[in-house]
């Protein structure tokens, strides 16, 4: 009995010196470095043997039944760490990179989607630029046609010569347009900024169209501020905007049409309104306004627009950190007002 007592006690001793070395052997990592170490020191100095070489020494002087409880004994509390430690981890990295797989997949679809998105738009604007194009081609072609088979009158000669320039005058702007539609979306494009005074360049650019303004009999409300309000701008793309809002409410609105240009300060944000009393804007337009040909139907059949403009002015309005954005009736006697909000220069 006492020899089979003290067999069974180096047996569990043996199991549990095992399994401390290497517990501490295989997640000492886990451990406070000086901790670590000291019990790594405590249970192999002693042994001074690689993990087989433990497992070997402790089970040569036991039986075979011995050597199997200890065996058994050993792989059980490995079962029961693996079971209630490792496996834990093991099924969080494999959910962790099941989670990150599906967050992928989502990714690449939504890049797909986009790539997908942009070739329709790509499409559709070759196809609207294809229709703007067309329509003044066949124009200047066919009076061309009639001016070389002289199959006009010498007295509409002139008429058929001036209607030729105007449709030619309508695709090269157009063209200017699309150009600079597709500069400002290309990577290489950048601005060239300098400080300058927003409104001067107000005023600067409703003086340039100040005639067209009189000959459709327009009166303009010029409201604003006495000091300078100082922008680190492109003044080149910034008087493009306004050129292009003050456009199209010439073009887009009956004579006698009143124009309103009123620049604030709001919260280190220079809020400039360009607005009008003139025709509403349809809410199923509004909500496409600054999309690209969306005025086709309406417009562009007219010949009074291209439809991009607004596309331009809102490109250059967020490379410049800010926003444009259209408002409906935003006060008696105003239909609509485009609003352009730019950083105050620091």
């Amino acid at each position: 009995m006492l020899f089979r007592s003290a067999n069974l006690r180096d047996t569990v001793t043996a199991v549990l010196s095992g399994l401390l070395f290497l517990l501490v052997k295989q997640f000492g990592g886990l451990l406070p470095a000086n901790a670590a170490a000291f019990l790594a020191r405590e249970v192999r100095n002693p042994m001074r043997k690689d993990l087989v070489e433990h497992f070997l020494e402790r089970t040569a002087h036991m039986t075979e039944a011995q050597k199997k409880v200890y065996m058994l004994t050993f792989f059980l509390v490995m079962i029961f760490i693996l079971y209630f430690w490792v496996l834990p981890y093991v099924i969080g990295a494999v959910y962790f990179g099941i989670v990150v797989s599906r967050k992928m997949n989502e990714i690449e679809e939504l890049e797909l989607e986009k790539q997908r998105q942009y070739e329709r738009q790509r499409n559709l604007l070759l196809s609207d630029v294809a229709h703007d194009l067309k329509t003044p081609m066949t124009t200047v072609a066919g009076y061309a046609r009639a001016l070389a088979d002289d199959a006009v009158p010498p007295e509409r000669r002139e008429e058929y010569l001036e209607h030729i320039y105007g449709k030619t005058m309508q695709m090269s702007e157009l063209l200017n347009l699309l150009f600079t539609y597709v500069k400002l979306d290309s990577d290489g494009f950048q601005l060239n900024r300098e400080e300058a005074d927003l409104c001067e360049l107000v005023r600067k650019a409703a003086a340039e169209q100040y005639d067209d303004l009189e000959a459709h009999d327009m009166e303009l409300f010029l409201d604003l501020p006495e000091e300078p309000v100082t922008l680190s701008v492109d003044v080149l793309q910034v008087g493009r905007v306004l050129a292009n809002l003050i456009g199209n409410v010439i073009r887009h609105n009956p004579d006698g049409t009143a124009l309103f240009l009123e620049l604030r300060r709001q919260g280190g944000m220079a809020c400039l309104l360009v607005g009008d009393s003139g025709v509403e804007i349809p809410p199923e337009l509004a909500e496409r306004i600054f999309d690209p040909f969306v005025q086709g139907d309406a417009s562009r059949s007219g010949g009074s627009g291209s439809g991009l403009g607004l596309g331009i002015a809102k490109k250059i309005a967020e490379m410049h950190g800010g926003t444009i954005t259209l408002e409906q009736s935003p006060r008696p006697g105003m239909t609509k007002a485009f609003v352009i909000r730019l950083p105050e220069t620091e």
